[in-house]
């Protein structure tokens, strides 16, 4: 695993972030058909040059490899650009438990942002793509682009929404 080192956003702006990442791969926001599932709707042109150096990175992932694991230290979120990913946890007992399946279009790696650590762990299904997105960028480009703010929570609310259905479904 290479490291790569992350300090492109503004000159001004962000001390470089140190992460673990696949090579670089040109990546590209502007292009991608899943773009209106990870950006905001209604973006400046202007910032979405900027938005564009928020990734890093796309992780190339064979089936069966892991993007992160529980317990690894957490900088940034992912976006599955292809493939399908499973989402689990350890049990006390020590039994591995399915919390959820993504796809496309879908980030991972949100339980990580309150504790520093991710969660869970994050296993490829098949072989996928995943664009790195660092966290220090996102919250840096946040303070300066409210749209990006914004989108960041509807995401946060869209998981706490959708973990509040997957409780009522297992309550019922």
């Amino acid at each position: 695993m290479q490291t790569a080192t992350v300090s492109r956003l503004s000159p001004r702006a962000i001390p470089a972030t140190t992460f673990a990442a696949a090579p670089k791969h040109e990546a590209s926001c502007t292009n991608c058909n899943l773009r209106e599932l990870c950006l905001p709707k209604r973006i400046l042109d202007e910032d979405m040059a900027r938005v564009e150096q928020i990734v890093f990175a796309r992780r190339r992932l064979k089936r069966g490899d892991s993007l992160f694991k529980a317990g690894d230290p957490f900088n940034a979120l992912y976006a599955i650009r292809s493939g399908f990913m499973k989402t689990t946890v350890l049990n006390a007992d020590g039994r591995e438990q399915v919390t959820g399946f993504q796809m496309g279009g879908e980030l991972l790696g949100l339980d990580g942002i309150g504790s520093g650590r991710y969660n869970g762990n994050a296993v490829a299904l098949e072989d996928s793509e995943a664009c790195v997105l660092p966290f220090a960028l996102i919250e840096e480009l946040g303070r300066e682009i409210p749209a990006i703010q914004r989108n960041l929570h509807s995401v946060l609310s869209r998981e706490i929404v959708r973990d509040h259905g997957v409780m009522m479904l297992l309550g019922s």
